[in-house]
């Protein structure tokens, strides 16, 4: 089961202080260095110009035209962790682009030795589909924020390539066209932004959390990849499998201190021995109902520039009153990195 909830407007402190902190990030904008359009199709149409395409048609000599795109990551250290990505592109608006609803998916392919030149059907044939289902074109730049649980970047930091490619889903006739690295139409180039962590972590977990009346240490995760600004935080809380419940959600600034008091804080001589507060709690959202075992929850971040590369760390309090006399057990915390 999943629960969203948008957060509660942050004090000003919370946000003068996030964006202090130091961002715990690094950030690298890719170039592209070739594209192409490639038609999979019965229909043949050659396509060497600067217009990418995810281009569908529904007639006999049916199209079916996927747009390449080839990004050199040589800045990017080999041994780097990703902890985001991104395409960004820019529509080209002619031709009645978007036209007639489409629906495209990006994906990756393994295949980087084809050129403009060289390129053929079977060029860069579809792997991973890294952003799915995409169906807004109405800006003239397009965000493309990849999912990193589909394919793992590490072999293309290897060889400082990756080609992604735009694939039109919509069965019936329909197109939208991108502009490419270089020639006419002219416009904006691609690119790729890839943001890394010095460590070896992505959300990095903060403490322990202690048992709940079913022996279990309730434990808070969050699904890896990018959290954007103004999106939701993939959070999840376990508890015993047959344990349901309600859990607080909060939200703070610090894991060293809190309202003065040093941090971890142990809760021992309130009666919860083994739990401690991990994480400083500027924002608190409601109580949320959790079924047996755990749930999903998936607070919303501010959409707020001041926040960007900024470490906000969450925490779950759940209510159990046969656990410990204080009749609650917290979670570990989860530092969460936001990107714009």
């Amino acid at each position: 089961m999943s629960t969203q909830t948008r957060i509660l407007p942050l004090i000003s402190a919370l946000l003068l202080t996030a964006a202090a902190l130091p961002a715990q990030t690094t950030l690298f904008k890719c170039p592209c260095v070739d594209s192409v359009s490639v038609n999979r199709g019965t229909q043949s149409w050659s396509m060497r110009d600067n217009r990418i395409r995810a281009y569908t048609g529904s007639t006999a000599g049916a199209l079916d035209i996927h747009g390449l795109f080839m990004f050199d990551l040589s800045q990017v250290p080999d041994t780097a962790t990703v902890f985001a990505a991104r395409l960004v592109t820019t529509n080209e608006q002619a031709f009645g682009s978007p036209k007639s609803n489409p629906v495209v998916d990006l994906y990756y392919s393994s295949d980087d030795s084809w050129t403009r030149a060289s390129a053929s059907p079977t060029s860069a044939m579809p792997k991973a589909v890294v952003a799915d289902q995409v169906i807004d074109f109405s800006a003239i730049t397009h965000d493309w924020p990849l999912d990193l649980g589909a394919h793992d970047f590490k072999a293309d930091l290897q060889d400082n390539r990756v080609t992604l490619a735009v694939r039109n889903m919509n069965k019936a006739y329909s197109y939208v066209y991108f502009i490419g690295h270089t020639g006419s139409p002219t416009g904006p180039p691609p690119y790729m932004e890839i943001r890394i962590l010095p460590g070896p972590f992505k959300h990095v977990p903060v403490g322990t959390g202690c048992a709940d009346s079913g022996n279990t240490k309730v434990a808070m995760t969050c699904r890896q990849g990018v959290v954007a600004l103004g999106h939701p935080v993939p959070l999840n809380v376990q508890v015993s499998p047959g344990l349901a419940t309600t859990a607080l959600i909060t939200m703070g600034r610090s894991t060293s201190v809190w309202a003065g008091i040093p941090l971890p804080f142990p809760l021992t001589h309130l009666g919860a021995p083994g739990c401690f507060i991990n994480c400083s709690m500027e924002a608190i959202f409601p109580a949320l109902s959790m079924p047996a075992g755990g749930a999903a929850f998936e607070p919303m971040t501010p959409k707020d520039p001041v926040l960007q590369g900024a470490t906000l760390f969450f925490q779950a309090v759940v209510t159990d009153t046969k656990a410990n006399p204080l009749g609650m057990a917290t979670t570990n915390g989860v530092g969460v990195t936001l990107w714009q």
